[in-house]
């Protein structure tokens, strides 16, 4: 009995500073907690202004800023690009954040993968590149492709697959980088962004180079030129982003180390993608989600509605688009039988304008006699009315004809003035001072055009691409055919 009670109150206060020091843990924990996930919600509202300053190349396809998407001005040039999501996991957290490379002005990209986990890697690229080319002005991003295993679903375009090319295409982004350093930087600008910024028209548009399969059909000497590039070339607007198949052997003398120096590096490590950083190496990374998270691009830069005919279709076709764009101009809504695309932009494309004999201008010139109803639009008015109105209400006109002459029979002076952006190639003085203001034209050399802006006065010289191939022609005419058909175009 008497130690009993002299345990008692041993006991008790036991007990009590137990209580007392569960309740100071407890507190403690409380506000340990508070205070990291006040930390967290900080990190995460820096990353979620970090990606919204990036726009459209950080931002997922959902998110309102893609309705707004508008071709890029001189001048903008994306610092990051998006190509997959970082989940870190913790014991007291999950933090997803959008995985932004620093490709255009930074790094190049070299994706090491094997076997199926190559596809998991293009389907990274891909969304990548188109990224680049809805943040980017026009005409200010160029694309070398070497692809030894050509996919004709991978790219639109010229893929070179022989080493001869490969070498010579190469040898070129070299050679273009040398020029830059001596004709451009010299010893006045640090980098391609800072010469751009007070070269205006004349700026220097990036180039990347995009390499699948590395190193399949690389000569020693060729495989060498990428880790040159990668060293020299982003200051001088050159990238590159590489595939790399770890399984083929390396060129003698060549390791993929003096490459991943100037590289930020995406690796396969048998289960999963791992980015080669100290900060980033224990997140989840998942590459490969296109705009918006699934495998089509984003639609606000597609349109979706597909109709193409010959010349006895063309009336018809042009009856149809001037509807629409009387439609659009009356502030209608489009009927669910028109498909989802008609509420879009539409582009009108006419390849050889001279064989149009139905969009010529009238030979009456709008005489009729008193006693004569008014007569309905024909197809060369409509034509007249889409050129007029159509920009306004997002519907624009794309026009090829082979001369000036032919020209002039299908566009009076008032239509041909709606072409605010023209094209011209070699051609006679009088020709070239009637169509961009200057008889410059008339000095090109082959494989050389001009390009006339009339609202901004601007002209520019530069290289046009080569005619596609037939077997492209025919590969994107069907995946055409088969888009409209599955939206009922």
């Amino acid at each position: 009995m008497t130690s009993d009670r002299q345990l008692a109150q041993p006991t008790q206060d036991y007990h009590r500073q137990m209580a007392e020091s569960e309740a100071v843990y407890q507190q403690a924990m409380s506000k340990a907690l508070a205070d990291y996930q006040a930390m967290l919600n900080d990190v995460t509202a820096k990353a979620n202004a970090v990606t919204r300053s990036g726009g459209l190349a950080a931002v997922p396809c959902g998110y309102p800023l893609w309705r707004e998407w508008a071709v890029a001005h001189a001048g903008d040039s994306p610092s990051f690009v998006r190509f997959g999501q970082l989940t870190e996991s913790g014991q007291w957290h999950r933090l997803t954040q959008p995985a932004l490379l620093p490709l255009i002005g930074h790094r190049d990209a070299l994706f090491k993968a094997r076997s199926a986990a190559k596809s998991a890697a293009v389907r990274s690229i891909q969304p990548l590149l188109l990224r680049l080319l809805a943040t980017l002005p026009p005409g200010k991003l160029r694309f070398t492709f070497i692809d030894p295993i050509v996919d004709e679903q991978l790219i639109d375009g010229k893929a070179w697959t022989e080493p001869q090319h490969i070498e010579v295409r190469l040898a070129d982004l070299t050679e273009h980088v040398e020029n830059v350093i001596q004709k451009y930087l010299r010893n006045q600008f640090a980098t391609i962004e800072d010469y751009n910024a007070q070269a205006g028209e004349v700026a220097e548009p990036y180039r990347v180079l995009v390499v699948f399969d590395f190193p399949a059909n690389f000569s020693e000497a060729a495989a060498r030129r990428p880790v040159s590039i990668a060293q020299n070339g982003p200051r001088c607007g050159v990238f590159a982003v590489i595939l790399a198949d770890t399984d083929k052997p390396l060129p003698h003398g060549f390791t993929l180390a003096d490459l991943e120096q100037a590289c930020t590096v995406i690796a396969w490590d048998g289960n999963r993608f791992v980015w080669q950083d100290p900060d980033f190496k224990d997140c989840r990374l998942e590459p490969g989600l296109a705009p918006g998270g699934g495998s089509k691009p984003c639609p606000q830069l597609v349109t979706v509605v597909t109709r193409h005919g010959r010349r006895r279709e063309l009336p018809g076709i042009i009856a149809d688009l001037a509807a629409e764009v009387n439609r659009r101009l009356d502030g209608e809504t489009p009927s669910p039988s028109q498909g989802e695309g008609w509420g879009r932009g539409l582009y009108l494309v006419i390849y050889g304008l001279q064989r149009a004999r139905d969009l010529r201008q009238d030979d009456t010139l709008g005489f009729s006699s008193f006693s004569e109803e008014p007569a309905a639009p024909n197809p060369a008015q409509q034509f007249a009315t889409i050129l007029r109105e159509g920009p306004d209400v997002d519907v624009h006109t794309i026009v090829w004809c082979d001369t000036l002459t032919n020209l002039n029979r299908n566009l009076d002076r008032r239509s041909l003035r709606e072409f605010a952006l023209r094209v011209v190639l070699q051609m006679s003085a009088e020709d070239s001072a009637n169509l961009v203001d200057t008889p410059a034209a008339s000095k090109l050399g082959p494989h050389r055009a001009l390009f006339y802006n009339e609202d901004e006065g601007r002209l520019e010289k530069f290289r046009p691409y080569g005619v596609p191939s037939a077997q492209w022609l025919a590969w994107a005419g069907e995946q055409w055919r088969n888009k409209g058909a599955g939206q009922g175009g």
